[in-house]
Protein backbone atom coordinates (compact mmCIF):
# COMPACT_ATOMS: atom_id res chain seq x y z
CA UNK A 1 0.00 0.00 0.00
CA UNK A 2 2.87 2.36 0.78
CA UNK A 3 4.36 1.92 -2.71
CA UNK A 4 0.97 2.63 -4.25
CA UNK A 5 0.63 5.91 -2.33
CA UNK A 6 4.19 6.93 -3.27
CA UNK A 7 3.56 6.19 -6.94
CA UNK A 8 0.25 8.04 -6.80
CA UNK A 9 1.98 11.13 -5.43
CA UNK A 10 4.75 10.83 -8.04
CA UNK A 11 2.16 10.50 -10.80
CA UNK A 12 0.24 13.54 -9.60
CA UNK A 13 3.44 15.59 -9.42
CA UNK A 14 4.53 14.56 -12.92
CA UNK A 15 1.04 15.10 -14.31
CA UNK A 16 0.99 18.57 -12.79
CA UNK A 17 4.30 19.34 -14.47
CA UNK A 18 2.94 18.13 -17.83
CA UNK A 19 -0.16 20.27 -17.32
CA UNK A 20 1.97 23.32 -16.50
CA UNK A 21 4.00 22.90 -19.69
CA UNK A 22 0.81 22.33 -21.70
CA UNK A 23 -0.75 25.50 -20.32
CA UNK A 24 2.45 27.39 -21.14
CA UNK A 25 2.42 26.12 -24.73
CA UNK A 26 -1.27 26.90 -25.09
CA UNK A 27 -0.97 30.38 -23.63
CA UNK A 28 1.99 31.34 -25.82
CA UNK A 29 0.40 29.89 -28.96
CA UNK A 30 -3.01 31.47 -28.36
CA UNK A 31 -1.65 34.93 -27.65
CA UNK A 32 1.21 35.10 -30.16
CA UNK A 33 0.26 32.55 -32.78
CA UNK A 34 3.74 31.01 -32.43
CA UNK A 35 4.57 27.64 -30.94
CA UNK A 36 7.63 28.29 -28.80
CA UNK A 37 9.25 24.95 -27.98
CA UNK A 38 11.93 26.35 -25.70
CA UNK A 39 10.09 25.80 -22.39
CA UNK A 40 12.08 22.64 -21.70
CA UNK A 41 15.36 24.44 -22.28
CA UNK A 42 14.55 27.10 -19.71
CA UNK A 43 13.25 24.55 -17.20
CA UNK A 44 16.42 22.48 -17.61
CA UNK A 45 18.59 25.56 -17.16
CA UNK A 46 16.75 26.42 -13.93
CA UNK A 47 17.08 22.87 -12.62
CA UNK A 48 20.80 22.64 -13.41
CA UNK A 49 21.64 26.01 -11.88
CA UNK A 50 19.54 25.22 -8.79
CA UNK A 51 21.26 21.87 -8.33
CA UNK A 52 24.67 23.45 -8.76
CA UNK A 53 23.86 26.18 -6.23
CA UNK A 54 22.68 23.68 -3.61
CA UNK A 55 25.30 20.96 -4.09
CA UNK A 56 28.43 22.90 -4.98
CA UNK A 57 27.92 26.31 -3.43
CA UNK A 58 25.97 25.24 -0.33
CA UNK A 59 23.16 27.74 -0.90
CA UNK A 60 19.91 26.97 0.99
CA UNK A 61 17.31 25.25 -1.19
CA UNK A 62 14.64 28.04 -1.23
CA UNK A 63 17.26 30.65 -2.13
CA UNK A 64 18.71 28.41 -4.86
CA UNK A 65 15.30 27.75 -6.43
CA UNK A 66 14.42 31.44 -6.41
CA UNK A 67 17.72 32.47 -7.96
CA UNK A 68 17.69 29.66 -10.54
CA UNK A 69 14.20 30.68 -11.65
CA UNK A 70 15.39 34.25 -12.08
CA UNK A 71 18.43 33.00 -13.97
CA UNK A 72 16.29 31.03 -16.42
CA UNK A 73 13.95 33.98 -16.86
CA UNK A 74 16.83 36.31 -17.64
CA UNK A 75 18.19 33.85 -20.23
CA UNK A 76 14.82 33.54 -21.94
CA UNK A 77 14.35 37.27 -22.58
CA UNK A 78 16.93 37.94 -25.32
CA UNK A 79 16.16 34.68 -27.12
CA UNK A 80 12.45 35.30 -27.04
CA UNK A 81 12.87 38.83 -28.41
CA UNK A 82 15.09 37.61 -31.24
CA UNK A 83 12.70 34.80 -32.07
CA UNK A 84 9.61 37.00 -32.04
CA UNK A 85 11.33 39.66 -34.14
CA UNK A 86 12.24 37.04 -36.73
CA UNK A 87 8.79 35.47 -36.74
CA UNK A 88 6.99 38.81 -36.95
CA UNK A 89 8.66 39.41 -40.31
CA UNK A 90 7.48 36.01 -41.51
CA UNK A 91 3.96 34.73 -41.83
CA UNK A 92 2.34 34.04 -38.47
CA UNK A 93 0.45 31.00 -39.65
CA UNK A 94 2.28 27.86 -38.70
CA UNK A 95 5.25 29.55 -37.05
CA UNK A 96 7.38 27.30 -34.87
CA UNK A 97 10.32 28.57 -32.87
CA UNK A 98 12.97 27.20 -30.58
CA UNK A 99 15.63 29.23 -28.85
Amino acid sequence: MQIFVEQLINGLALGSLYALFGIGFGLVFSTLGILNAAHGTYASWAAITGYYAVERLGVPFPVAMSSSTRSASSRSGPGRRACLARSSRASRSGSFSTV
